[in-house]
Parts: structure tokens; sequence; C-alpha cells
């Protein structure tokens, strides 16, 4: 962690201790070979969710090599990340959104030139038009037009078009 992220960690007042905790707190203090670890902050990551826990007391057990941790977890919300991460990127987005409107009126103008072409689909079975369609989202006559390039073969068919 660089400096300027261990300054970014709030100060927390100190937490209220519940009793069952102040005694379990007693009990491992009577554990030999347990030691308090000092400066230490602890990050849990489980299952995709990240927990940390800012004012905990971490001690370690040297013979089994166990951390025993007391403290409150806080969840870290990982829209706030994502958002922190996209507003960063704001920029690079608006450039290829740019790009893309740019794109689309291209695909646009393409579009309207298949489907102005009729296209005949004899030779061609329909379920192999369907097929192609479902697979390669495409139109009926790209479809077709596929089929026919790639000589009756549906699976090339299908490569060409999702390319």
């Amino acid at each position: 962690m660089s400096a300027e992220e261990v300054a970014a960690v709030p100060e927390l007042p100190p937490r209220q201790i519940s009793r069952h905790e102040a005694k379990a707190r007693a009990n491992f203090e009577k554990v030999p070979g347990l030691e308090k670890v000092e400066n230490r902050m602890v990050k849990l990551k489980r299952a995709g969710a990240t927990f940390n826990m800012a004012q905990a007391d971490v001690y370690f057990h040297k013979a089994s090599k166990t951390y025993i941790i007391f403290g409150e977890p806080v969840f870290e919300d990982p829209t706030q990340r994502f958002a922190q991460q996209a507003a960063a990127g704001q920029e690079e987005a608006k450039a290829a959104a740019d790009a893309a409107a740019a794109g689309e009126t291209k695909d646009a103008e393409t579009t309207e030139e298949v489907e102005a072409e009729p296209v005949d689909a004899t030779g061609v079975d329909d379920t192999d038009i369907s097929l192609v369609m479902s697979q390669a989202d495409c139109t009926r006559e790209a479809a077709i037009k596929a089929i026919k390039e790639n000589n009756n073969d549906v699976v090339a068919a299908i490569m060409a078009l999702s390319e």
C-alpha cells in the first residue's frame, strides 16, 4: 500500500466490545504461544465478496500457524469500486461510443444493400436457412447468400457470417 492509500483510510472511533467477545479474548490470552500482531489491516475475500476490518485485533499462534482475528467486518461494495473505475475511464468510453456510432451508420448502409437484393432460395433447405439465421443472428437473405457461397455447408456459412 502506498502512503496515499494509508492516508485515505479514515480513523474510526473505538468500537464497543460485546460481553461474549470480551470473554473470548480473555480465554485466548491464556493460550500459550499466542502473540498479538500489531499494525495489521485485515482484508478477507470470500466468494466474490470483500470484507475489510480496519479496527481488527490480530493474534498469531506460532505452533499451529493460525491467525485469530477479532473485529467488525465491513462489506466493501464492489459497485463503488466499479463506479470509480468507470469515472476514470469515462473519456475512453466516450471515444469508443463515438467510434461505435460511426460504425453503426456504416452497418446500416450495408444491411440496406443486402435487403435491397432479392435472393433466390432454390436448392437451399428451409431448416438450414433457419439454423444459420438463429446461430449467426442474421437476416434470411444473408443466410441464403452465405449458404450458397459455401456450397450448402451450414457450418461454413455460420462461420463466415459470425466473422
